[in-house]
């Protein structure tokens, strides 16, 4: 018996929508380009990174596979005006901290000797958990950076996301 569930966290994928999504690839950084959203006129937010976890799993006859990606959605994306080099660094770590929750989940699933034992429930649990931790995460980030605003708190965090990525290296995509 086969069992196929899809969760996306933050977004809604639709049929060939194909250039809305990036995935996240380490030769492939942001673009301002890529912020193809309309922006939020009542936000006090010069740009929006809305990232998703694109997470799907299957069990067939005992075999547990699991497929996650990190993808950025373009359409939800935006930017103002203020476009600087800067504040884009700080939309690319929010992409980072993304892959490496989709990274986090891959390791996660990977000490867990029967997935297949799981019910759907228990599954949907199970990917919770990370993705609970990835929006604390992303909060924390904005919180300790004041929105990039913080120059020294900015250079840690993609001193330490960067460190981690490379932690999580053996559950990188190929």
């Amino acid at each position: 018996m086969i069992h196929i569930v899809t969760i996306l966290c933050m977004s809604v994928l639709f049929a060939g929508a194909d250039d809305r999504f990036q995935p996240w690839h380490p030769q492939m950084p942001l673009a301002w380009e890529d912020f193809q959203g309309m922006p939020d006129a009542e936000s006090g937010m010069e740009a929006v990174t809305h990232s998703t976890l694109d997470v799907n799993w299957a069990c067939d006859q005992g075999t547990f596979t699991l497929d996650v990606l990190a993808k950025f959605d373009r359409e939800k994306s935006w930017a103002k005006t203020a476009l600087t080099d800067r504040l884009l660094e700080h939309e690319q770590l929010h992409f980072d901290i993304t892959e490496l929750y989709a990274r986090k989940l891959r390791a996660h699933f990977a000490k867990i000797a029967d997935p297949c034992a799981f019910t759907k429930e228990e599954m949907r649990a199970e990917i919770l958990v990370v993705r609970t931790e990835w929006h604390d995460r992303e909060k924390q980030y904005d919180a300790e950076t004041e929105h990039s605003i913080d120059r020294t708190e900015q250079l840690r965090w993609e001193r330490m996301i960067a460190s981690e990525l490379r932690a999580l290296q053996a559950f990188a995509l190929p």
